[in-house]
């Protein structure tokens, strides 16, 4: 069976390290990315399942992000997160195709 592995995209290490833990006890690889940039560089070079993607981070936040992991694949299922979230950020997230919308 295929391993799936989950892209984990926030500047707080302590963040992406949570998730790596809780989605390894479900059967799930991780990667990191600390930022926007470095998420698409990532996804360029390995194929993910599934990415969670924080929306406040310096540079090409997470929307910014959002629309052009979208570009390049529109059926990837992104879940964005936030701890600073607002309706009006969840409502644009998910206009933008996220498949959900978390607060930290």
């Amino acid at each position: 069976m295929k391993q799936r592995v989950a892209l984990l995209v926030d500047d707080q290490k302590s963040i992406c390290q949570t998730l790596a833990d809780v989605l390894s006890d479900e059967g799930w690889d991780s990667i990191s990315a600390s930022s926007g940039i470095e998420a698409l560089a990532l996804l360029k070079k390995v194929r993910v399942d599934l990415v969670f993607l924080d929306i406040w981070m310096k540079g090409l936040d997470g929307i910014e992000t959002l629309q052009k992991i979208k570009e390049r694949d529109k059926n990837i299922p992104i879940v964005v997160m936030s701890g600073h979230g607002t309706i009006d950020t969840a409502v644009k997230a998910t206009r933008l195709g996220a498949m959900e919308f978390l607060e930290k």
